[in-house]
């Protein structure tokens, strides 16, 4: 152990919180450490990622609209922390040794691996992306996860339009102008909503008549956005068909043919280019660490998100079933994982201090915004008192992205994220 210390740069006589994530959660958590440290600055702060930067998710749907591309949706996490606050390991947990309080770590650069002891662990791996049961919906359509998903798709988009400009033939230009994205929620209607700008752009720039173009939104719900109120779930519907949208709601997916999907109606469509914008699921690592899941394969915690059973091991965001009042666990949204981060972090540090009296976790829903292209957004905060559309409410959806931005970095990171912004939005 003391090799393993010496090796890796541990402090000695001091607390070392590892926190294995950087994801939303793990970067507030992380944050919040740095910028309230005891008096004694008894604690060290190690942060594991397998990636130097944090993949920003909420907005991908700017790669799609040809705005920006990975040098805006990869937060690197130099940017967000100054050096010497937190401790950045670039590598993933593969085990969790609880008898010696140690972890191990590979490094995504060339695979070693090493033991790191805590003194308290947070888990904030968060999840991955997820196929349903659907035959052949895995094989032929792209996701809408990560950066990479977003570039990849919007390589594609440019390679079909492209081909569709050199050829006549109307039953090989339908096929290549048709964009179908499965899954209406947040994530599907965000990416639908941009894609509407980016491929009147591409027909401009290909002397493609845009009226060739079909875009095509489908989901077994009966109105978009499920979690927002009915009211502007029925507004969202109509919004997107007066983009031109087409809305196939009310039947699930039955099953996906080559260049055709069946829904369970037994409707057919030609899908042409296919994105499937919806389910998660925790990271697969959770399986091999011994602790207590839920039927979804999250960690099971208690209010307060420690692991239960645990007294140094906490856990939070999509990879946590955090029990509440009237609920097995929360689901799995930004604003959950950036609350739990905070909390945990709070909580840890009234442990560190002697304070007994842990906090537990309000799960209320703070609110929702869902952008659906660049200047409009529809969305609900503050019990549904405050509803607000279009350009007031794409302010509220910044506004928002602000405020993650300040707990994540502070008003530096905000200054910084919001004049490249700027530059994008012109």
């Amino acid at each position: 152990m003391k090799f393993v210390t010496k090796l890796r740069g541990a402090l000695v006589n001091k607390h070392q919180i590892v926190i294995a994530g950087a994801g939303y959660g793990g970067v507030v958590a992380a944050h919040y450490l740095t910028k309230n440290k005891l008096p004694e600055d008894r604690y060290e702060v190690v942060l594991i990622n397998p990636e130097p930067w944090q993949d920003s998710r909420s907005e991908l749907d700017l790669i799609i609209d040809h705005r920006t591309n990975s040098d805006f949706t990869r937060i690197p996490l130099t940017n967000i922390f100054r050096e010497k606050e937190v401790r950045l390991i670039y590598g993933r947990m593969t085990e969790i040794d609880k008898d010696n309080k140690e972890i191990e770590v590979e490094l995504t650069k060339g695979g070693e691996r090493f033991k790191l002891p805590y003194s308290e662990l947070v888990i904030a791996t968060g999840a991955e992306a997820s196929y349903p049961p659907v035959p052949g919906l895995k094989e032929h359509a792209l996701t809408f996860w990560t950066t990479d998903d977003a570039e990849e798709f919007r390589a594609k988009l440019e390679e079909r339009f492209s081909e569709a400009s050199q050829t006549e033939q109307d039953s090989v230009r339908e096929e290549l102008l048709t964009i179908t994205v499965v899954g209406a929620g947040a994530s599907g209607v965000e990416a639908v909503g941009p894609l509407v700008e980016s491929v009147k752009s591409l027909a401009s720039q290909m002397n493609i008549n845009p009226d060739e173009i079909t875009i095509n939104l489908v989901d077994g719900i009966d109105h978009v956005l499920m979690d927002l109120p009915d009211n502007m779930r029925k507004q969202a519907d109509e919004y997107l068909k007066s983009l031109g949208v087409n809305l196939y709601l009310g039947s699930f997916v039955d099953r996906v043919e080559e260049d055709e999907l069946t829904l369970k109606s037994g409707q057919k469509i030609r899908y042409g280019l296919l994105m499937f914008a919806g389910g998660a699921k925790p990271s697969k690592q959770t399986n091999s660490w011994g602790f207590e899941r839920d039927r979804f394969n999250r960690i099971i915690t208690t209010a307060d998100l420690l692991v239960d059973g645990e007294v140094n091991i906490w856990a939070l965001g999509d990879v946590a079933a955090v029990k509440g009042e009237g609920v097995d666990s929360y689901p799995m949204l930004a604003q959950h994982a950036m609350r739990q981060g905070s909390l945990v972090a709070k909580n840890i540090l009234k442990k560190l201090s002697g304070d007994p009296k842990l906090e537990d976790y309000d799960g209320k829903s703070h609110g929702q915004f869902v952008s659906i292209g660049n200047n409009f957004a529809l969305g609900w905060a503050l019990k549904d008192s405050i509803q607000l559309d279009g350009k007031l409410g794409s302010l509220m959806k910044h506004m928002i992205y602000a405020m993650y931005w300040n707990e994540a970095g502070g008003p530096r990171l905000v200054l910084d994220r919001l004049k490249k912004l700027r530059r994008i939005r012109k």
